[in-house]
C-alpha cells in the first residue's frame, strides 16, 4: 500500500502482489471508482455498491484502511464518505 501511495507502483503491480496474499493478511482494500454516466451521477449508485463490497469483505476480513487514488474531486468525497461510514482511515494517493 505505501509504494502505492507513494508512486512507486501502479494499480496494475498493486493488484499482482495482492494476487500472492494470504487471506489473514488483508486488512486494507484499495477503492477503486467507476466511470459513471453524467444522467446516473449523484444518485449514490457508487457508493452503494462500494459499502455493499466492503461489507461483504468485512464478513471475512478486518478491514482497518481504506486507500484511493481519486480522480475527481466527487470520487475523494464519495471515499471520503465511504471512510466515515466504516469509521476507517483513508489514504490517499495525490499524483
Amino acid at each position: 500500500m505505501n509504494q502505492f501511495l507513494n508512486s512507486k507502483i501502479g494499480e496494475q503491480e498493486l493488484f499482482t502482489r495482492s494476487m500472492i496474499l494470504e487471506e489473514k493478511e488483508i486488512n486494507s482494500l484499495y477503492i477503486c471508482f467507476a466511470v459513471i454516466e453524467k444522467e446516473y451521477r449523484k444518485k449514490g449508485i457508487v457508493s452503494q455498491s462500494i459499502t455493499y463490497q466492503i461489507n461483504e469483505i468485512k464478513k471475512d476480513h478486518k478491514i482497518k484502511d481504506l486507500f484511493v487514488w481519486p480522480y475527481s474531486e466527487a470520487g475523494l468525497k464519495s471515499a471520503k464518505e465511504i471512510a466515515k461510514h466504516f469509521n476507517t482511515k483513508l489514504y490517499v494517493r495525490n499524483d
